[in-house]
């Protein structure tokens, strides 16, 4: 029975590794891969890519419903995010994936969609991240940006570029 018992962790546990071409073991990869027109069908997600972003990846992770573009533009890092979500008028969910104690937060307002923006700094780069809830459709989104210095970057006209209303023409 020990025996039956450890052949299927060993099982479970090899499921869940994948070896990498250098021979390495890692983790797999939850996130696919694919071009704008994949994720926008993959996702039932749109959105603009902004004008002047520098090489856009695309990807889609399944299992939370998460659209992801990330670009560079200005020398800086970029990534966008957007998420189906259930949310109240106000309420606000981190679909950044980034991790910090963010200071000077803002309320700000994406199209007509209440959000926030705010600053935080990690080892080498000041980081700003803005949010905001889509509350008809349903959809949470989030830019963020990694960058030497925040000065004079306008993260939200770059979140206006990048919106897709999903409401429909007032």
């Amino acid at each position: 029975m020990k025996k039956l018992f450890a052949l299927i962790m060993c099982l479970c546990l090899c499921a869940g590794l994948a070896l990498a071409e250098d021979g390495n073991v890692s983790a797999v990869n939850p996130w696919q891969d694919m071009s704008y027109e994949e994720l926008t069908v993959a996702s039932g997600l749109v959105f603009n890519v902004p004008e002047g972003a520098e090489e856009p990846v695309f990807r889609f992770l399944p299992e939370a419903d998460l659209a992801e573009m990330q670009f560079g533009m200005f020398g800086d890092e970029f990534c966008f995010r957007m998420q189906p979500a259930a949310l109240e008028y106000g309420e606000l969910m981190d679909i950044s994936g980034m991790y910090f104690e963010w200071e000077y937060v803002e309320e700000v307002e994406i199209a007509y969609c209440y959000g926030t923006i705010g600053q935080a700094q990690d080892e080498d780069a000041q980081v700003e991240l803005c949010q905001w809830y889509d509350i008809v459709p349903g959809v949470m989104y989030s830019l963020s940006v990694r960058t030497p210095e925040l000065d004079g970057l306008d993260l939200t006209a770059i979140a206006e570029q990048i919106f897709v209303s999903l409401q429909g023409e007032d």
